[in-house]
């Protein structure tokens, strides 16, 4: 993953982050959720989701985590790998 970081000072004196990341006002992350040994393990599947667990010094999310990521805004989609017969 490649950051291309600026930060920028507006006249209110807050600050604003620009980032590429790809969709960038998107509130959207993906997720893969797989069942191993009985338990359901959430792991990241896009940019945002993987800078998540990056935060959270983990390799994958717990359902808590996927709470408190919901109450910040974000909306989280499920994706499945495709089975070919």
């Amino acid at each position: 993953m490649q950051w291309d970081v600026s930060w920028t000072t507006t006249t209110d004196r807050s600050v604003q982050l620009t980032n590429q990341l790809g969709n960038e006002g998107s509130m959207i992350i993906h997720v893969k959720i797989k069942n191993i040994y009985g338990t359901e393990t959430i792991y990241p599947a896009c940019e945002k989701s993987k800078l998540f667990v990056n935060l959270l010094k983990q390799t994958t999310l717990t359902r808590r985590d996927i709470q408190i990521i919901k109450a910040l805004g974000y909306e989280i989609e499920i994706v499945s790998d495709a089975i070919s017969l």
